[in-house]
């Protein structure tokens, strides 16, 4: 019997220490266990590597999240693969620039992408009726796995199906080191520099086990998410994950709730809010299940929490981290809402998370938790502190309270939006003499909208601007795509002519 050898690594062995037999991922009318995502994931792993995938190779996950994506992820640690995981939302052009930054060996991809570039006719009634058309065109030398359905397509890669039928070859286990690279997340960026979170098992580890502590008080008990990495906290935490599709209409979730009796959420603000927006024009309250909701990925806001206490009797926790350090501080709504002081007060620190502030008032931050650093950049320093790129203090209470962004940042749903990053872009559109992008929370959406602002002697419209910015010229990140579009004169003040952004606020 041939042998091949897998790799324990931490992450695996902290999945091993769970009841092998309790029921951690519900996907359509199915209960999977502990045990069927290690059996799952040993399976995919064994086949890979007889289909040549070696350790260090590179490999994207783009396919919808769900079993088959959770046991992968798990192969490709067993492989001593390193992942990324890269948010499509973020647009085709994007999505292309960071690919050609991170390499790739693998790509494991979702069939229905696969048919758009099987059939160029598909590909092009897709892009002139959908919104925001995502395509990833064919790419040599890549090894692509396609997930979801087997519709038996020739030259097109190995379907997953074909790597979950059980190999006859004999594992040997060996043990992996918690500080190699594995996980790569991107934040927000531009065209030319695309941003890589470098994570570690270990990293990575610290973070969840944090999480896991926060949630395991209601182990047995149902989450809800459509993330991912959500998926593999509950996972941890031995509760029971629900994995939802991002765009479920709002009345289809709280049937959802409903049906399967959900006692925990996870996830931004944004997507709460949608479902509070329903409840209050339909007079109803949050459904009876949920007993927890932990909100994270971007700002919250006493208004918000305001609002949501009155249609819900679940204990609300506010979390505050960034791509970088997953977990900084922790605040339940009742603390938030109490506080009386200056700025928007984050929480006190989870335990060892070290907090200092900087002489300009920036936080700076250092934990296990910490990133190994930016791909294809020097690695971090492993005591140096981080700068959050946030500015605050630390109350008497030692509790962290924010009070700006040391640089001009727009945060929309989970993702940082800097429009330093993308006004050079803007700007170079033609007719266009200067753009200047700006933010402005709404407290009906429980989140910030983005305003352009446009300074033009051409005769130009939004429409017109918004085609430049799905253009692949001109294209920038899907989600700092503006809301509204202000054609006027961009204000100045002072002796050298600075852009009033006061002045700008008060056009918006």
């Amino acid at each position: 019997m041939k042998k091949t050898i897998l790799y324990k690594s931490p992450l695996i062995e902290m999945l091993e220490s769970k009841d092998l037999d309790s029921p951690v991922l519900y996907q359509k009318n199915k209960n999977f266990n502990v045990k069927d995502i290690l059996f799952n994931a040993e399976t995919i792993a064994l086949n890979l590597i007889n289909n040549g995938f070696k350790e260090g190779d590179k490999a994207v996950l783009l396919a919808e999240p769900n079993i088959d994506f959770i046991s992968t992820l798990y192969a490709i640690i067993m492989c001593k693969g390193i992942a990324a995981i890269i948010d499509p939302d973020m647009g085709t052009t994007l999505y292309l620039n960071r690919l050609k930054q991170f390499k790739p060996k693998w790509i494991f991809i979702d069939y229905r992408l696969v048919l758009l570039q099987k059939f160029r006719w598909l590909h092009l009634i897709y892009k002139k009726f959908s919104k925001n058309p995502f395509f990833v065109p064919y790419i040599d030398k890549i090894n692509y796995v396609i997930m979801g359905k087997n519709l038996r397509l020739k030259k097109s890669g190995i379907h997953l199906d074909k790597l979950k039928i059980k190999s006859d070859s004999n594992i040997i286990w060996e043990k992996a080191k918690s500080e190699k690279d594995f996980l790569i997340t991107y934040t927000s960026g531009t065209l030319s520099t695309p941003k890589g979170v470098v994570h570690s098992d270990s990293s990575l580890i610290s973070s969840l086990n944090l999480l896991a502590n926060k949630i395991g008080k209601y182990k047995g008990q149902n989450m809800v998410s459509y993330l991912p990495h959500f998926a593999l906290i509950g996972i941890m935490a031995n509760v029971k994950v629900f994995l939802w599709k991002k765009d479920l209409p709002i009345p289809k979730r709280i049937d959802f709730i409903n049906k399967h009796k959900i006692n925990i959420f996870f996830g931004p603000p944004v997507e709460i809010n949608e479902i509070l927006d329903h409840c209050i024009s339909h007079n109803i309250r949050f459904p009876g299940s949920l007993n927890y909701i932990m909100l994270g990925s971007a700002p919250i806001y006493k208004t918000f929490l305001s609002k949501l206490k009155d249609f819900t009797n679940a204990d609300i926790e506010c979390l505050y981290g960034m791509t970088e350090n997953l977990l900084v501080s922790s605040i339940s709504s009742k603390e938030k809402l109490n506080f009386e002081g200056n700025g928007d007060i984050v929480g006190t620190p989870f335990e060892g998370v070290e907090v200092k502030i900087a002489e300009d008032n920036e936080i700076l931050i250092r934990s296990n938790q910490l990133f190994r650093g930016y791909l294809q950049l020097t690695k971090r320093k492993k005591d140096e502190f981080h700068p959050t790129g946030d500015l605050g203090y630390l109350d008497n209470q030692n509790r962290i309270v924010l009070t700006g962004r040391k640089k001009n940042m727009i945060i929309r749903k989970e993702y940082n939006i800097y429009p330093g990053l993308y006004e050079p872009i803007i700007n170079s559109i033609p007719g266009i003499e200067q753009a200047v992008m700006i933010g402005k929370y709404n407290d009906k959406i429980a989140d910030e909208e983005i305003y352009l602002i446009v300074q033009t002697s051409k005769k130009m419209s939004s429409k017109m601007i918004l085609g430049y910015l799905h253009s692949d010229k001109y294209g920038i990140d899907t989600a700092a795509i503006p809301d509204y579009i202000i054609f006027s004169k961009i204000p100045r003040k002072g002796r050298q002519q600075k852009i009033d952004y006061q002045a700008l606020k008060l056009l918006i």
